[in-house]
């Protein structure tokens, strides 16, 4: 809170402004009380703002994508991780990765991303943001890094949705129809009673299977 300037400047300059951050104190001379207070209120925040900045760790952005890519290898199926590599590599064509991850703005964000939807489309363009945003999320758990996320700031692209087709009970009999062996006929009807996805068909053990109970367990990666 300003206070009246007792020094010798006390005539052109009668009050004082003092700022203290973390011990470190800060005081300024003003003709008018108004003056004071609007320099305390915006000193206080730049020294803050200084104090944080100074908290956050030199992390370059290629030891980032290197860290969360190592944590991602053994948490996520292998499609999922290299959806997440191919990501930071496309990032990494038009950002320098030596850089320092506190110097990439939201602005470098939107230049990357409207260039992949352009080139490429906008689904694309939402899939390597929501990558890359959640490597950040990440990062601001165990590495640190500023929780202002620049992934946020850019809004998703307008998608080009295709419906997927979904084959029909008579399709399926005519692709049964025409199977070569007896091991491709259970095969399919494995897959038509269960509604099993080809990777839980090939991730199933005996042990997920109760033939007393007449029950199958599959499990993905999520669950």
């Amino acid at each position: 809170m300003p206070y009246r300037n007792y020094n010798k400047n006390k005539d052109k300059f009668p009050w004082l402004a003092q700022v203290v951050v973390n011990g470190k104190q800060k005081r300024k001379q003003f003709a008018s009380k108004q003056a004071a207070l609007k320099w305390e209120v915006e000193e206080k925040a730049r020294l803050l703002a200084q104090e944080q900045e100074s908290q956050i760790p030199m992390v370059c952005l290629h030891d980032w994508a290197t860290a969360y890519l190592d944590f991602a290898k053994g948490r996520f199926s292998e499609k999922t991780y290299e959806e997440k590599r191919f990501a930071f590599r496309e990032f990494f064509r038009s950002t320098t990765a030596q850089d320092d991850i506190r110097c990439l703005s939201a602005n470098d964000v939107r230049l990357f991303l409207e260039k992949e939807s352009v080139q490429r489309s906008g689904n694309a363009a939402n899939k390597q943001r929501k990558n890359l945003r959640a490597a950040w999320q990440w990062g601001i758990k165990f590495l640190g890094l500023p929780k202002d996320n620049p992934f946020d700031s850019v809004q998703r692209f307008a998608e080009t949705r295709n419906e997927r087709t979904v084959p029909t009970i008579e399709d399926f009999w005519r692709v049964y129809a025409v199977a070569e062996t007896f091991q491709d006929r259970l095969m399919l009807l494995f897959c038509l009673h269960t509604g099993a996805r080809r990777d839980e068909v090939f991730r199933l053990r005996w042990k997920d299977i109760d033939f007393t109970g007449r029950k199958i367990c599959l499990y993905t990666k999520k669950n």
